[in-house]
């Protein structure tokens, strides 16, 4: 037994000793999942601590709080905009909270610092850390969560983090979701985490205005795979790798012919009902030409939920691809053998997801 027993099972409390893998028992991988996890952690307390002290009641709601606890009436209920929130909290309650966001943001600070020398010390976590948008904190995640021993390929990176897809009765498919008595295969922490904090860094971090830059700066994105790209309105930008895969996914959702009638639903735009009925033909409230509860004609029938979906969409593309680049690298730096032909289509095309 390792001497870092105790930290594997942070790991792998969930899977037999005899199923570990050598990423399983590395100490740094160990530790920087740790810290990783202990980060969110404290960044979800302190966050809860900033907003319970940001309402603080005036004198009046308290002298009318303690009015009401003395004739044995309920609290007043008012919003925290109107600073009636935390009329049941005592200045000096107030105060702990406020000493420990602060004391939160210093710990923080700290755990950045571990958590990016860490990073550092796996060759996949220094090419991470080269991706505009990608933090110490998101590639130590991704370092820390996946475990390129056991994806053999790169779907099994999109099945743990719940961006494969599962097959409908219409052939279409769709993003796989919790059922009621069915463990989920997927993480929700990772899946979380690759749709609701990567996307939004990499549109951030891999788009910039080249306008006045140095030359040698832009010839330098340029190397790492950036393009070029005029904007309607004149602007002159450039694009990361994976921000370009992101519009080009785009273009091609909102110019194929049947995107309109293959998602979405109906909504009129007079009353803003929706008729969420079939999708892929005209919804039968609609159907007499009319909509059902004030009459409006088929002209200010409007398609809903076509935005939302092609932006999600074109994340999950995104991220997939970025997914896929990593754990190419991930399986370099264990010497584990990388299938031939394994690009972003041929592996989507030509593999199971859950592979």
């Amino acid at each position: 037994m390792p001497k870092h027993a105790k930290e594997i099972k942070l790991v792998a409390k969930n899977t037999p000793e005899s199923e570990w893998t050598p990423y399983d028992m590395n100490p740094d991988r160990v530790f920087l999942r740790a810290l990783v996890n202990n980060y969110y952690d404290w960044q979800r307390w302190k966050i809860s601590a900033k907003q319970r002290g940001i309402h603080v009641p005036t004198s009046k709601d308290r002298e009318k709080a303690l009015v009401a606890l003395a004739d044995g009436q309920p609290l007043p209920k008012k919003g925290p905009k109107k600073g009636g929130a935390n009329i049941h909290l005592l200045p000096e309650h107030l105060d702990r909270m406020e000493d420990f966001a602060v004391r939160g943001d210093a710990l923080l600070k700290d755990y950045e610092k571990d958590i990016d020398r860490l990073t550092r010390k796996f060759k996949a976590g220094r090419w991470l850390l080269d991706i505009d948008g990608v933090g110490p904190l998101m590639a130590g995640f991704i370092i820390s969560h996946f475990d390129p021993y056991k994806g053999e390929r790169p779907s099994s990176y999109w099945s743990f983090a719940g961006l494969n897809v599962v097959p409908t009765s219409n052939g279409r498919g769709r993003s796989p979701r919790r059922e009621k008595g069915v463990v989920n295969a997927f993480s929700m922490n990772v899946r979380a985490k690759m749709l609701g904090v990567l996307p939004v860094n990499l549109l951030r971090g891999c788009v910039r205005n080249i306008d006045g830059k140095d030359k040698a700066e832009i010839d330098a994105l340029v190397k790492k795979g950036w393009k070029r790209k005029d904007t309607l309105r004149g602007k002159k930008l450039i694009r990361g790798p994976y921000v370009e895969r992101f519009w080009d996914h785009m273009w091609y959702l909102n110019t194929r012919g049947d995107f309109d009638t293959a998602w979405g639903y109906e909504a009129c735009a007079t009353c803003k009902s929706e008729s969420k009925h079939s999708t892929t033909e005209v919804p039968t409230a609609y159907k007499d030409g009319a909509c059902p509860k004030c009459s409006a004609g088929p002209d200010k029938a409007i398609r809903a939920g076509k935005d939302k979906h092609v932006m999600s969409t074109c994340n999950r593309v995104m991220v997939k691809q970025l997914l896929a680049d990593a754990w190419k690298q991930m399986r370099l730096e264990e010497d584990l053998p990388i299938p031939p032909h394994l690009t972003y289509w041929e592996e989507k095309r030509g593999r199971s997801h859950g592979a």
